[in-house]
């Protein structure tokens, strides 16, 4: 029997908190300014399915790319990671 690891454990309880936060802060963004998945991916220059993929938990945008939906709505990186 495997041995369980309790830092990857909380490792990965860490990680899916912030995407939860993530998830609950993109989604009450997009509910303030009326806006669409579709709306929002043509606003940002980026795939609908990466929009999709966000508020479904199934990936977060990349260190580098986090800065365009912070540009569009106006809010620090730290407001999604808080």
């Amino acid at each position: 029997m495997e041995q369980l690891n309790y830092l990857d454990f909380y490792k990965e309880l860490e990680r899916s908190e912030m995407k939860l936060h993530f998830i609950s802060v993109l989604e009450k963004l997009m509910k303030t300014k009326k806006v669409s998945q579709l709306a929002l991916s043509k606003c940002l220059e980026i795939r609908q399915s990466q929009v999709s993929n966000w508020l479904n938990g199934k990936s977060l945008p990349s260190y580098e790319s986090i800065q365009i939906p912070c540009n569009y709505f106006q809010i620090c990186a730290d407001k999604f990671f808080a």
